[in-house]
């Protein structure tokens, strides 16, 4: 596939001011500050610059007053870490890629990066062994945990449910949806048909569909060894930067953000070969329901 310069990619300055931005803004919306000013003097930073930040009109970033304005607001130490590293390439066109590490089975609900998706204007999403994670009901999601090796108690389990649960809010619920199209493969649906949760699931992925417009379509394991070398990726689109795209290469601890146009290109490619070979979800369900009531 060719990509073992991910690590050492260019990162691009304009996304990662983008997120910096939106970190900061909702952590600062979460405040419910009545103005700048007030916002300001809580911070501890000029009122101006406090709103070109926010507004997105300054690009480069003071590392040390970001982090120091991300902790003021309630962000965690590693949060304010990374909007530390994130801010300090904002000034360098050559500084490397980022990565979103984690523990297995782990998610950072607190990620500056888990409020990206929610920005992004369209997502294109392969998964190759599961429902997405946007897209997964309540049984589906505890279904899964139950035999995540890595989810040690109830706790663990409702934490992790509230993390989906919020990302699926801030993407449906939150501003304007954005236009999506999710491919599955055809195992990720096998993996849970004996299940108690499927027919609810697949009821939940057609209202889906009806409710918000979204293509939604099957790899079907008929169509052959698939493309998909990599496994599930996300590419997101953004009008501001305009035309501006970065993917999401999923792990299970941890993912690669990619963003240099190659590598993109690479990506949008292979989205598109896969798309060809698939079944709209609503066909595939209705043949394979036909093929269940001939079975003897």
């Amino acid at each position: 596939m060719g990509y073992a310069t991910i690590t050492d990619m260019s990162s691009n300055p304009r996304f990662d001011s983008l997120v910096v931005r939106m970190t900061l803004n909702e952590l600062y919306a979460r405040r419910g500050f009545e103005s700048t000013r007030e916002g300001a003097r809580y911070l501890g930073v000029n009122k101006d610059t406090l709103d070109r930040i926010l507004t997105g009109k300054t690009h480069r970033h003071d590392p040390p007053r970001i982090q120091g304005i991300a902790k003021r607001l309630g962000a965690s130490d590693v949060v304010a870490e990374q909007l530390f590293d994130l801010a300090l390439q904002t000034h360098d066109n050559d500084a490397s890629g980022f990565n979103q590490m984690r523990k297995p089975g782990n998610p950072v609900a607190s990620s500056p990066f888990a409020i990206v998706e929610a920005a992004a204007c369209r997502l294109d999403i392969y998964e190759e062994a599961l429902i997405t994670g946007l897209l997964q009901t309540l049984e589906c999601m505890r279904a899964y945990l139950e035999v995540s090796p890595f989810i040690e108690s109830v706790e663990d389990s409702e934490r992790v449910i509230a993390y989906k649960e919020g990302r699926q809010q801030t993407v449906f619920e939150v501003g304007v949806v954005p236009a999506m199209r999710v491919v599955m493969s055809e195992h990720a649906l096998l993996r849970l048909k004996q299940l108690p949760c499927y027919e609810g699931q697949m009821a939940h992925l057609r209202e889906m569909i009806e409710r918000y417009d979204i293509g939604m379509y099957v790899l079907p394991i008929s169509a052959g060894p698939t493309p998909a070398e990599l496994g599930a990726f996300t590419l997101m689109g953004f009008d501001n930067p305009v035309d501006f795209e970065v993917a999401f290469l999923e792990a299970y601890a941890g993912g690669a953000w990619v963003e240099d146009r190659d590598s993109i290109a690479h990506l949008r490619k292979l989205f598109k070969v896969i798309l060809q070979r698939c079944t709209e979800l609503g066909a595939f369900l209705d043949a394979d329901k036909r093929v269940d009531k001939i079975q003897p």
